[in-house]
Formats: C-alpha cells, sequence, structure tokens
C-alpha cells in the first residue's frame, strides 16, 4: 500500500496549476520504493521512482533527488510531518 509523505500544489505565472504527490511503500522483501506523481489539467502523470531503499536515510535521499529535479527544496517542507510519515510504513 502506498502511503502519501508530501503533496505540493503549486502555479507558475502563465496560470499553469499542478500537484506533486510523493508516495513511499514497503515492498514484500522489506525495501522502500518512493514515487511520484504529478497532477496538471486533470491528467495523472507518473514519474519515475526510486526503488530498492534501504534505510530512513536513502528514502529522504529519493525523495531529495525527487524534489531538486523540479527545482524545489526538501527543508521548505515540514521535515518532521515527512519523518513521521516514513516512519509509520
Amino acid at each position: 500500500m502506498k502511503t502519501l509523505i508530501l503533496k505540493i500544489d503549486d502555479s507558475n505565472m502563465a496560470g499553469f496549476d499542478w500537484t506533486w504527490s510523493f508516495f513511499i511503500n514497503k515492498t514484500a522483501k522489506g525495501s522502500f520504493t518512493v514515487s511520484r506523481t504529478q497532477l496538471l489539467d486533470g491528467r495523472t502523470v507518473r514519474f519515475p521512482g526510486s526503488s530498492g531503499l534501504k534505510s530512513g536515510n536513502e528514502v529522504l535521499g529519493a525523495v531529495y533527488y525527487m524534489l531538486d529535479e523540479f527545482s524545489y527544496r526538501l527543508g521548505d517542507y515540514d521535515l518532521d510531518k515527512i519523518a513521521q510519515k516514513i516512519g509509520s510504513v
């Protein structure tokens, strides 16, 4: 089961709105997968995730990389809340 760990609503000056959603999933083998989707104009676009993650540090690193790829910064969001959601999985 995927657990939502971060949701970002954003827009630009051209009038486009979108929502990023970041999820964590624990696999049957005990590792973790972090994935992301973008809701844009009523369509959900899936992007490649990171799999085979073994620790909280690897999970946070994957989220950091995914955010950075689109010019967002992990430190701009409630890290305690993100960590709690990751920890619940």
